[in-house]
Parts: structure tokens; sequence; C-alpha cells
């Protein structure tokens, strides 16, 4: 890490540590304490997070089928209008 982004960071990190200072102690409790159960996740879980927000389509039709609907599904009005 560069002194530029260690930089950014500390600020970001007085930032927030500003924001909370405000908030009830039980507020701040359950924020350390959500904090610290994310941290104890494994990457592993981390990135199935992640990975689930992507996803294959679960269809019976092949590629061809699909691609061969959508295009047949499509109608175009085309007017050309004259100046």
């Amino acid at each position: 890490m560069n002194m530029k982004s260690i930089e950014i960071n500390n600020k970001l990190i007085e930032a927030y540590l500003a924001f909370f200072r405000n908030l009830h102690p039980d507020i701040r409790l359950e924020l350390i304490a959500r904090l610290s159960r994310s941290l104890q996740k494994s990457s592993e879980e981390e990135n199935n997070d992640y990975l689930r927000l992507f996803g294959a389509l679960k269809n019976e039709e092949t590629a061809e089928e699909l691609i061969s609907r959508i295009r047949s599904s499509r109608h175009f009005e085309r007017q050309i209008e004259s100046f």
C-alpha cells in the first residue's frame, strides 16, 4: 500500500469513528459484533456470496433454440420520416 492510500484509509476510518461516537452504545456494540462476524467468514463463503449474484439460466432449451426464440420475438416497425 502506498502512502496516499494509507492516508485516505486513515481519513475514512476517522470519519467513521466520528459518526459512530454519536451513536447509542448498544448500537455501537451491535456494529462491533456484526463486523466481527463478517471477519470470521472464510474467504470461500465470501466468494460464494458474490457468485450467487450471477447464475446460469436454468432452461431446457439449447442455446441455439433460445437465441432463435429471442430473435423471432423481435418486432421492428421502422418508419423513415422524410424531411
